[in-house]
């Protein structure tokens, strides 16, 4: 019991040095961090792990001495040591997951919208001509109707969408009214100049952020949404080698409240970072 009690300073160190060798290891074999970096990581728990060695295998001044103290500070250096040991690779597990299940394929909805009927109700002026102040949620209803469309952004999408209400309306064309943005197609919509929408939902949270389309989510009603497959352009893996060759990144974000991030939208955020990795550099616009 005696020979537990003194050599339990000695053996606490040796863990936390076992555990200090491990870090070594993982930090060597952890690709994404400059070597400096790593050395001033290993630098922190260095000192300690020195001076408490000293203390851990220095003779004891008299055979009473158990170094409770030593052994206290061995612990904690462990344990601490021992977090670093588990955080590090789940930091690189979640960085390369973060780039290996990057989806090549995105769906995204476009939309067909019409006005309630009670915002046509309310607004009785502008669409008592029209014939239609009782919205129709029956797609079918809207054969011979004039789609509101615009021509300024999401093109691709746009007419994939308008293929598929001709194959569904059993149509050669739809007829389409064309606006110059999406902010003219909503004003169309609304003033009653047509009966239906085809809009990217992902637009939506943008027409909100202006005072007039505030409400646009209630006061529209979606007869059909149609989903659309986006091939995402990704690098080839096999053919770049992000150790030698620069490469570069786009990190966008946004404060939508969605389980998913869409390409199309408007972020907040807009950040590009090229990396050079043959001279460590890092350029973040």
């Amino acid at each position: 019991m005696k020979w537990r009690k003194k050599k339990k300073a000695p053996l606490t160190w040796l863990i936390a040095a076992a555990l200090f060798v491990l870090l070594i290891i993982i930090l060597l074999l952890f690709p994404l961090l400059p070597v400096k970096y790593k050395l001033i990581i290993l630098a922190v728990p260095l000192l300690p792990l020195a001076i408490l060695g000293y203390f851990s295998f220095r003779p004891a001044p008299n055979r009473r001495s158990k170094k409770t103290g030593v052994t206290i500070c061995n612990v904690i250096l462990a344990v601490m040591l021992l977090v670093a040991d588990v955080l590090f690779p789940r930091i690189e597990k979640r960085i390369r997951d973060m780039f290996a299940n990057v989806s090549e394929i995105e769906t995204t909805t476009i939309n067909v919208y019409a006005m309630t009927t009670d915002y046509k109700t309310a607004h009785i002026d502008k669409f008592r001509d029209t014939g239609h102040v009782i919205t129709s949620l029956n797609l079918d209803d809207y054969r011979n109707e004039v789609f509101i469309t615009q021509n300024s952004v999401d093109q691709q999408n746009q007419q994939e969408a308008i293929d598929w209400l001709n194959k569904r309306l059993d149509v050669d064309h739809i007829a389409v009214n064309e606006k110059n943005s999406v902010w003219e197609a909503a004003d169309a919509l609304y003033n009653g100049e047509s009966q239906a929408l085809i809009l990217n939902e992902g637009y939506v949270s943008t027409l909100e952020e202006y005072e007039t389309f505030e409400s646009f989510s209630e006061d529209t009603v979606v007869i059909v949404s149609i989903t659309v497959e986006v091939r995402n352009s990704m690098l080839d893996p096999d053919n770049i080698d992000v150790t030698r060759d620069p490469w570069g990144m786009f990190i966008g974000g946004n404060d939508e409240r969605s389980k998913t991030l869409s390409t199309v939208g408007r972020t907040d955020v807009n950040i590009i970072v090229g990396v050079d990795p043959v001279h460590k550099q890092f350029l973040i616009i």
